[in-house]
């Protein structure tokens, strides 16, 4: 999970609202958690890689 939220907006938008401008008001993607689409929810619980496929499943 922690990969598929950082590869959105929202991750950079939140650091730069927190640590770099520190303005402490980010402007998020979606107004409210009910205005998040399913699909984008699924999505970001989807594994970004394929059983076996994941660069340490050999460790």
């Amino acid at each position: 999970i922690a990969l598929q939220a950082v590869r959105h907006a929202d991750f950079s938008e939140g650091i730069r609202a927190m640590v770099v401008d520190k303005d402490f008001k980010p402007s998020w993607q979606h107004d409210s958690v009910s205005d998040v689409p399913k699909q984008w929810v699924e999505d970001m619980l989807t594994p970004l890689w394929q059983d076996g496929m994941h660069p340490f499943s050999e460790l």
